[in-house]
């Protein structure tokens, strides 16, 4: 086969095969994974191994065979299909959960219902779970990410990155005291690896849940563990910056951000970053956008110049240029994602151009499959339209993908106009203890009358 005799490579393997006896083979058609990840044609050898496995259906080791050349052929939704197939025969069928993973993006949700039943059938595999995690997470899945993890750290409790990934998870989703058990149990176990240990990560992380907690001294003491270098430097800077924020120091965190080098195009648009990200935390939309606004002057084809200062746009009233700095991202790079969303969400959220809204983020849905922000604001779209039991599916979906406020804030209106106003409620109130501060989540408790 390796040498490109498909051909006589088939009736081998089919004769061997056939001379296997049946508890043996389904072992004897996965040691054909090698050959299939390796062979220089993958769409022969697709065509020569559908014949060679033909009688072989039965075994779920041939879907994941089937689906890997699928996949190296070009047709990724296929092998999807093939390895969830092969998932569906044997849940607990290791190479059948990889190739999932590996095309994880063709649809998020199924990929994450089987991988929840090959962790309950394989728990001791961590590897393979950890990856899920990592997959979710790529599509900002966190909410799934999270579950995952909480039970993986349960079954590996040695498994050092699953605590580093949970920890940061865990301050996102305002639990920065149990994020620091997980970071301070990762911290623990990377010291004791024979590997040099990577703690930067956990001492930023630690950084993060002590702010969160109200600790700003203990944070400050998190990051004088790092040994500074090139690679760490603006991370470092930043959280310093945003404690003094935090602390009411805002100019003080202004002239931290003001020290970052800017002899490069790369290191001035960092700084200038830096520096809006300072004024946003201080609530400083208005001052962040001209500052942004600075910035494009010098580089007014830069991306993410135009992404970020769109969204300060937003936070400032000014909603033309957000929109015009929106289309200009997506005709500068038709693959920028968040700008499709952001422009698909904010015309449907005035109620304007419904059927271009509706094309914007379904486009960002290609981009991005499963991610939950571009699901909520397929679900606005859907509700702006007046089709609320398609809505109500979407933004079920989001958040429980990833249970962000805002999302919740969604999700609930459209129950509330469904008359489910206990779950509308309870879906609030879950929102406002993770973002007492949120405006969306206010707003939308002023609008129906709803306190707690």
């Amino acid at each position: 086969l390796l040498m490109g005799k498909t051909s006589e490579a088939g009736s081998a393997i089919a004769q061997d095969l056939a001379n296997t006896p049946e508890p043996q083979r389904g072992q004897a058609i996965a040691d054909l994974l090698p050959l299939a990840a390796q062979a220089s044609d993958a769409a022969a050898t697709l065509s020569m191994m559908r014949t060679a496995l033909a009688g072989q259906r039965q075994f779920a080791q041939t879907d994941v065979v089937l689906g890997l050349l699928r996949a190296r052929a070009g047709d990724q939704k296929g092998g999807f299909a093939d390895a969830l197939h092969a998932l569906t025969l044997n849940p607990g069928l290791a190479p059948a959960a990889a190739l999932l993973i590996q095309l994880y993006t063709v649809n998020p949700q199924a990929a994450d219902g089987a991988m929840q039943k090959f962790s309950a059938a394989q728990p001791k595999d961590s590897g393979l779970r950890l990856a899920w995690a990592q997959a979710a997470l790529a599509q900002q899945r966190d909410g799934i990410a999270l579950n995952a993890l909480e039970k993986l750290v349960v079954d590996a409790p040695d498994l050092a990155p699953a605590w580093l990934i949970l920890g940061s998870l865990q301050t996102e989703f305002g639990q920065p005291a149990r994020a620091v058990v997980s970071l301070q149990t990762y911290l623990r176990l990377a010291r004791a690896q024979a590997e040099p240990p990577v703690l930067t990560p956990a001492y930023i992380a630690l950084a993060e849940a002590s702010r969160k907690l109200g600790d700003l001294d203990q944070a400050n003491r998190w990051l004088d563990q790092i040994e500074p270098d090139a690679s760490n430097h603006l991370a470092v800077l930043s959280n310093r910056a945003a404690i003094l924020v935090q602390q009411g120091k805002v100019n003080d965190a202004l002239k931290l951000a003001e020290t970052l080098p800017d002899a490069t195009e790369a290191q001035r648009k960092d700084r200038l970053l830096a520096r809006a990200q300072v004024l946003r935390e201080a609530g400083r939309f208005d001052a962040s956008y001209k500052l942004l606004q600075s910035g494009l002057k010098q580089t007014p084809n830069d991306v993410d110049l135009l992404y970020e200062a769109s969204m300060m746009a937003d936070k400032s009233g000014h909603i033309k240029d957000m929109l015009q700095m929106l289309r200009k991202a997506i005709a500068l790079d038709p693959e920028s994602q968040p700008a499709y969303n952001a422009l698909g969400y904010t015309l449907a959220d005035r109620g304007e151009q419904l059927p271009e809204a509706r094309k914007l983020v379904a486009r960002a849905l290609e981009l991005s499959p499963g991610n939950p922000f571009v699901l909520d604001s397929m679900g606005w779209v859907e509700h702006k339209m007046g089709h609320n039991d398609q809505a109500l599916d979407l933004l079920q979906q989001a958040y429980d993908a990833r249970p962000d406020p805002e999302i919740g804030a969604h999700l609930g209106e459209v129950l509330w106009q469904l008359g489910q106003r206990d779950r509308a409620r309870a879906i609030w109130h879950e929102a406002i203890e993770r973002a007492p501060h949120d405006t969306v989540v206010q707003a939308v408790l002023r609008k129906y009358g709803v306190t707690f």
